[in-house]
């Protein structure tokens, strides 16, 4: 927000820097912006840190020393260590809410695995008002003093997150402080607040634990960016890794970069954001920030394993292919490794840095040109390092066996682990240690079911998700790999029917594919194979019919049915109640006579596909209510 202002509005910013020098506006928070605290890794709550106080030390000659986060749904456990090693010793947030966690005090030592304290604050209620007399605000709190604690902070002002105090709150402040039976009310800051605390030789209780859970639909809401944000992380740590050693042994330029990427991702990481609470266009512009990122960490980690690479001893041969495989991570790594290569002939062969065979197969290409192969091997990788395997595309030696592995349509088996398939469900019957003699699962695993839960994208206030709306056909169980590296098992769901739907009443059902716009009628007891689009996605609607008229919603919502308001039917004529309008799809028994929207005449165009008669018409704006009047043959 900092950054935005004096970007946008220079003076703006030199009126807010000339009040932290006077000493009238407390600088907290110490972060880039209030991100979610449960998702991101652990290497970008540092980067909040770094990129926060330096940018507060820069502008403000200041860094901060409360971290704030007031809206992050949870606090993972290790904030504490790393806020105190960002320089701040004290954090201020407030959900989870009293109902939601039990906390000894308002006041508490929050304290990491490490030992590393902080002393926090959990804000009473809210963490602005809106209002301008601030009384019911004031005597709200009333009822938070517990001994020995008299002394509490109660955050206003307008704006959210905490705003500017108006000079309506502050007279009620001044004329709040005459009244008998409140206590005393001073304008302080966080800052002060702490500090006070900390030197009045209270014994704070220690809480040494997650802070959580609110909101936990947050923690699964819109996987899209849940994904983005690891991949860009887990890029950016990798780039930077191996820049810095190409830097260091090669005398590859370091990028100067990668300060605007992780600016990118960190921003992405709000609280709003990353939660999966924000409107779609918002994720437009999140995409837009990741894609920038993962461009800059991309390109970069590419120059620099291509800088190391060259400064490797490989000796020349025609017949012979390197392949160098880094591996980013400080740890040893076994792992899988696919690319794409030309050439491979039955006689080839793979060969570590020593010599030794090395068990691969070929897959699918992702090319469509002729001759093309994606090569598959697992990878042995020494930390922070590389190595380099040979694969010689015509050899006079024999290939090496690989452990054996067991696959058919339903069971993969090798010398550890036995996975086998339900062939009627797809669902996962069994995993056994072979070693151990150990079942894993208790009951049926890999089972995709719709959860039935119609709470708000938060999920405010859900303490389970324990009840299934549908669960998806089996269509296939197919083994498409098989070799000495992997064997691959797919299974493709499904179908759908209006039995899959729970609580959905009715012995004749309008189903709407909203993908390929195509309507049909089905019986309870149908089912009907789920067509997939190119990038895998289906989507259907599934309404009662219960005249001869059934409205089936907006096709261009995703939740079609939810826009229709209400619908009646009397002899020839559908009345049905929109709450915006678009484009109305409908199903009818009987070619319809008249449409009208808002007493306008429109036309119902016929939607092809099915065995019901499905018809479209356009009408009215969207966000305004819309009448629709069906007339009937």
């Amino acid at each position: 927000m900092y950054e935005w202002i004096e970007n946008n509005e220079p003076a703006m910013f030199e009126e807010i820097r000339a009040r932290v020098k006077e000493g009238r506006w407390n600088i907290v928070g110490g972060w880039w912006i209030q991100p979610d605290c449960n998702i991101p890794g652990g290497e970008s709550f540092v980067r909040q840190g770094l990129y926060g106080q330096r940018y507060f030390k820069e502008k403000f000659g200041v860094t901060a020393k409360v971290g704030y986060n007031v809206d992050s749904f949870g606090h993972n456990a290790m904030l504490p260590q790393i806020l105190k090693k960002s320089g701040m010793d004290y954090y201020v947030m407030m959900r989870p809410m009293p109902n939601e966690k039990g906390l000894p005090s308002r006041l508490f030592w929050w304290q990491s695995d490490d030992g590393s304290k902080v002393l926090t604050f959990r804000i009473m209620f809210e963490y602005l008002s809106w209002g301008k007399d601030l009384e019911n605000h004031v005597r709200r709190c009333l009822g938070e003093f517990k001994e020995p604690l008299n002394d509490l902070m109660l955050f206003y002002g307008v704006g959210n997150h905490g705003g500017g105090p108006t000079k309506e709150n502050i007279e009620s402040i001044r004329r709040l402080n005459d009244a008998p039976d409140l206590p005393k009310l001073e304008f302080a800051t966080p800052d002060r607040y702490f500090k006070d605390m900390e030197a009045s030789g209270l014994d704070f209780p220690v809480v040494h634990d997650d802070l959580q859970h609110h909101a936990s639909g947050c923690y699964a809401a819109h996987s899209g960016i849940k994904q983005w944000n690891r991949q860009a992380e887990n890029r950016l740590i990798a780039a930077e890794k191996f820049s810095a050693l190409a830097s260091w042994i090669t005398g590859q330029p370091y990028p100067d970069e990668f300060t605007r990427a992780w600016k990118n991702v960190l921003f992405n990481q709000f609280h709003d954001i990353l939660a999966g609470t924000s409107l779609e266009p918002a994720y437009e512009d999140a995409r837009y920030l990741f894609g920038e990122a993962m461009a800059i960490a991309d390109r970069s980690l590419n120059y620099a394993v291509q800088s190391l690479s060259w400064n490797i001893g490989i000796e020349q041969d025609e017949t012979m292919r390197p392949i160098v495989v880094f591996n980013p991570h400080a740890w040893s790594s076994k792992v899988n490794v696919e690319l794409e290569i030309g050439g491979i002939k039955d006689n080839s062969v793979l060969v570590d840095d020593t010599g030794k065979p090395v068990p691969f197969q070929t897959v699918k290409s992702q090319a469509a040109a002729r001759g093309r192969y994606r090569l598959s091997f697992m990878a042995e990788l020494p930390p922070l390092g590389y190595r380099v395997y040979k694969l010689f595309l015509e050899s006079a030696s024999l290939k090496p066996v690989g452990e054996p592995i067991t696959a058919s349509d339903l069971v993969l088996e090798n010398s550890r682990l036995r996975l086998e398939f339900d062939k009627d469900t797809g669902f996962i019957k069994s995993l056994r240690d072979k070693k151990l003699n150990h079942e894993v699962l208790r009951g049926e695993g890999a089972r995709p079911v719709v959860i039935d839960d119609t709470s708000d994208t938060w999920s405010h206030d859900v303490l389970h998700f324990n009840r299934t709306a549908g669960q998806f056909k089996t269509v296939r169980v197919q083994r498409i790999e098989h070799g000495p590296v992997k064997s691959v098992i797919r299974v493709v769901m499904g179908s759908i029917g209006p039995a899959d739907v729970p609580g959905l009443g009715g012995g004749e059902f309008a189903v709407y594919d909203h993908f390929a716009g195509k309507g049909w009628l089905m019986r309870a007891d149908e089912q009907t194979p789920i067509r997939l689009e190119e990038g895998g996605c289906a989507l259907y609607a599934v309404v009662p019919v219960t005249g001869s008229v059934t409205p089936v919603g907006l096709a261009d919502k995703y939740i079609s049915p939810a826009a229709v308001a209400g619908c009646t039917e009397v002899g020839e004529v559908t009345n049905v109640r929109l709450r915006e309008g678009g484009r109305f799809v409908f199903a009818s028994r009987t070619a319809p006579l008249s449409v009208t929207a808002n007493g306008l005449t429109v036309e119902a165009s016929p939607i092809g596909g099915g065995t019901g008669d499905f018809y479209e018409v356009l009408c009215g704006e969207p966000g305004q209510p819309v009448q629709i009047e069906i007339v009937s043959a």
